[in-house]
């Protein structure tokens, strides 16, 4: 039970962080993180160039850990 509210806190979590995306990049890596597909699965699915997905999950990433690294200092860099 308490592995379970703990996942659903870090599903949760994770969540809001993507918020600080763009629509394109936060739907990319949802469907390459959350459900598990390649970038080139992810371009099939959303009908777009593999260049653009690759950059769309490369730029959230950055994206992701420069929020995390502002909001939780030195211990975010580790990130």
């Amino acid at each position: 039970m308490e592995a379970e509210v703990l996942s659903a806190l870090d599903h949760q979590a994770a969540w809001s962080w993507l918020a600080v995306l763009t629509e394109g990049e936060r739907h990319s890596i949802a469907l390459a993180f959350f459900g598990g597909h390649t970038y080139q699965e992810v371009a099939t699915l959303l009908a777009l160039p593999e260049g653009t997905v690759k950059s769309r999950i490369r730029s959230g990433l950055r994206r992701l850990h420069e929020t995390l690294v502002d909001k939780r200092g030195a211990v975010g860099a580790t990130i």
